[in-house]
């Protein structure tokens, strides 16, 4: 008799492959929509995700966002500024992507559909839950690399989307907003500078301060924890 995989088993075994991968490279499309069935992109976006010696690298139009063992940083070259936080501890937090190992674990209900050479999960919290950023999530996952090969994210909040319209009068159209991740073009190996998943080509630390490297000597900081 043949072992029938389960949401359970699935999304363990996703979890543990994104915890072994010592490094990897891979290209990604972001596109906002209004709704579950919404066809218009309001945003898309372009970027690239990266793991290299421990440290996790992201990259969306301009903004970069490095998270190691014991640092991260987010970059935003438009405002010269530059946020980060750095400790003797690991730091777990990640403010700016969705961390699939530890956010995920807290939706309740988990189903699975077999799309031939992909598994759909599909996540999700009863209405009464806690988490109140979004309500559902789907992961699309290769069954021979358990690789994300889409995540959906549908938000529980209410966004009025006439703020990207360019003509006046229209009535304003507000929904639920809708991501959509695409991910192409894994590597095993990185093809990015390497200098890019290290801390120091961000900042200095010495004498309990913290300064810009040279790369970056013109950007303000921001700590984290302020």
């Amino acid at each position: 008799m043949g072992y029938t995989q389960n949401a359970e088993d699935v999304f363990d075994s996703f979890i543990n492959a994104k915890k072994s991968d010592i490094e990897y490279q891979v290209n990604i499309n972001y596109a906002l929509y209004n709704g579950k069935s919404g066809k218009t992109a309001y945003e898309n976006y372009n970027g690239v995700q990266a793991k290299y010696n421990g440290v996790f690298y992201q990259k969306l139009k301009l903004t970069e966002f490095i998270l190691g063992e014991d640092f991260l940083v987010k970059l935003n070259p438009e405002e010269r500024a530059m946020l980060v936080g750095y400790s003797s501890n690991t730091i777990i937090t990640n403010p700016n992507h969705i961390d699939n190992t530890e956010i995920l674990r807290t939706f309740e209900n988990k189903t699975l559909e077999d799309l031939k050479d992909q598994w759909k999960l599909v996540l999700s919290q009863p209405k009464t839950s806690s988490l109140l950023e979004f309500s559902t999530v789907e992961l699309y996952i290769k069954k021979d690399s358990y690789n994300l090969n889409k995540q959906v994210i549908f938000y529980s909040y209410i966004a009025d989307f006439s703020v990207y319209s360019n003509h006046k009068g229209e009535t304003p159209q507000k929904g639920n907003p809708r991501l959509d991740i695409i991910f192409t073009d894994y590597q095993d190996t990185i093809s990015l500078e390497k200098e890019k998943f290290r801390r120091s080509n961000y900042f200095i630390y010495k004498n309990d301060k913290i300064f810009p490297s040279k790369n970056y000597e013109d950007y303000e900081i921001i700590f984290a924890n302020q």
